[in-house]
């Protein structure tokens, strides 16, 4: 990879696009990786901020974790600074919020283990169950 990185701390790799995606934490962004010839470019990021929206609009702050869904469609970002989970639809190319609230509060999320998580989107909701 020919890139200009700093501190990057995970890589995702997409099979159906055949894609190799990037955290770029200290530059704010994420960059994309495609082709025998290794082309990288940004994909989402336009400095150290919390915005949503196109390439031109969202902005990171030292994104610490990626990871693909199933269907190679979203790509979920750990927005370290922004203490915010998003997501970046791949085939808008725009950025998300990704909504995660516990059932019961914060009080009962303090005394268990097991806990069950509202994963809301825009334009729809997931329901999750699981260890944290």
């Amino acid at each position: 990879v020919n890139a200009k990185l700093q501190h990057p701390l995970v890589v995702a790799w997409n099979a159906s696009r055949q894609e190799l995606y990037i955290a770029d934490s200290y530059n704010h962004k994420i960059k994309k990786v495609t082709g025998a010839k290794n082309v990288t470019e940004t994909l989402i990021g336009c400095g150290p901020g919390d915005g949503l929206g196109d390439k031109e609009t969202a902005r990171l702050c030292e994104p610490g974790g990626i990871a693909m869904s199933p269907d190679g469609v979203k790509l979920y970002i750990a927005d370290t600074n922004n203490h915010a989970v998003k997501y970046l639809d791949l085939q808008t190319n725009t950025l998300h919020k990704l909504a995660i609230s516990f059932k019961g509060g914060r009080e009962a999320f303090d005394s268990i283990t097991n806990h069950e998580i509202d994963a809301g989107l825009v334009e729809g909701a997931a329901h999750l169950t699981g260890n944290l």
